[in-house]
């Protein structure tokens, strides 16, 4: 894990952003009742810093790396609050995450291209 919500269940996980054994990000976001995923192709590297930023402007999303846009497309639902666990940076009980991690920042609108650059 990278940052979210840490509920063990996928439908109480508000959101998180993680990332697969073999690169991935992932994005899942819950309602309480479903939940929906996107899932990049293998984008991270080992031993660098990679900036990565995630943008859910219902029903698209966005995702970003080094300022540049790697997938959108439709949202299944939009994100919504859940009674899911507290928040956590860097792991939770599926993993930790192997490297640093520095300014993670969360907004309560959509941002731009521009601001994300």
């Amino acid at each position: 894990m990278i940052f979210g919500d840490a509920a063990g269940l996928a439908v109480n996980r508000n959101y998180n952003l993680r990332l697969d054994r073999g690169g991935a990000l992932r994005f899942e976001y819950g309602n309480g009742d479903a939940y929906g995923a996107v899932i990049s192709e293998p984008v991270l590297e080992t031993g660098q810093w990679q900036h990565v930023a995630v943008v859910c402007e219902y029903p698209r999303f966005y995702l970003y790396l080094d300022g540049e846009c790697i997938q959108s497309g439709r949202m299944s639902l939009p994100v919504t609050p859940t009674d899911g666990a507290s928040r956590r940076i860097g792991g939770w009980f599926a993993g930790f995450f192997k490297g640093d991690i520095d300014e993670i920042r969360l907004y309560n609108r959509a941002i731009s291209e521009r601001e994300i650059l």
